[in-house]
């Protein structure tokens, strides 16, 4: 076979070293198991679209979750 070929999970969640934990095939069911991987270890979880951070996981307060899409523009002091 030459290359490699296309994982038919194009999302992921990954740990505190940025190795991918764990391989999803929708962004729902990925960023459902962040939220709960966060939850448990009390990190910001990442969840990638290949190489691309879509999402982040953080943890807030009172042990809640909150997504972060990174859609946001930052805003100019």
């Amino acid at each position: 076979m030459a290359g490699k070929r296309r994982s038919n999970k194009p999302f992921s969640i990954c740990d505190g070293r940025g190795q991918i934990a764990a391989r999803y095939s929708t962004l729902w069911h990925a960023h459902m198991a962040a939220s709960a991987w966060c939850r448990q270890k009390r990190v910001s979880v990442p969840v990638r679209k290949g190489c691309k951070i879509v999402a982040i996981a953080r943890p807030i307060e009172g042990g809640r979750v909150t997504l972060d899409w990174g859609d946001a523009q930052e805003l100019a002091l």
